[in-house]
């Protein structure tokens, strides 16, 4: 479908083209909203002890400020991923560094 444009050089009206179709032919909302399985593979579970931890988080756990998880970070003292923009650190990751922190007394 073409929709009227109002040419600003010469006042007449001229046809803008539409946009072209996505190059796959599949229903994909009617496959999601009747419920059938896709060939796309099904992301995995992510358990409460495999989800990432944002700086925020990090922070209230250690009981610091978020820009020492920063420099934790940074210095490479704590394993941590960058995520675009965003660090997030494996609780693993989290559990490692307090045990390399703790200190025996005897």
């Amino acid at each position: 479908m073409q929709l009227p444009v109002k040419n600003q050089n010469s006042g007449s009206r001229a046809f803008q083209p539409s946009q072209g179709l996505a190059p796959f032919s599949q229903n994909f909302a009617a496959s999601l909203l009747l419920g059938q399985k896709s060939s796309a593979p099904e992301p995995l579970p992510v358990g409460d002890a495999e989800r990432l931890l944002t700086v925020k988080q990090v922070a209230k756990r250690l009981q610091v400020s978020t820009a020492t998880v920063y420099k934790l970070c940074e210095k490479g003292e704590l394993a941590h991923v960058r995520i675009l923009n965003s660090l997030r650190v494996a609780p693993a990751d989290l559990s490692d560094f307090i045990g390399r922190r703790k200190k025996t007394f005897r």
